[in-house]
């Protein structure tokens, strides 16, 4: 009960704005850092294919 309280007070303040931004900031924040390495990876595959020297692929 006095959590439901909780949520219904801090939804009629600003503070719910704050909790929204955050939540979304986090949301993205993993899916870039899931993406990232993903990416890395796939971008690692293409340019050092089998039998070939790797290239360092520089990061612009």
């Amino acid at each position: 009960m006095k959590s439901k309280l909780l949520l219904k007070r801090l939804s009629s303040t600003p503070y719910a704005l704050l909790l929204g931004i955050l939540t979304v900031i986090l949301f993205v924040a993993v899916v870039v850092l899931l993406f990232i390495p993903y990416s890395l990876f796939r971008l690692l595959a293409r340019y050092t294919p089998v039998g070939r020297i790797p290239v360092p692929v520089s990061m612009s």
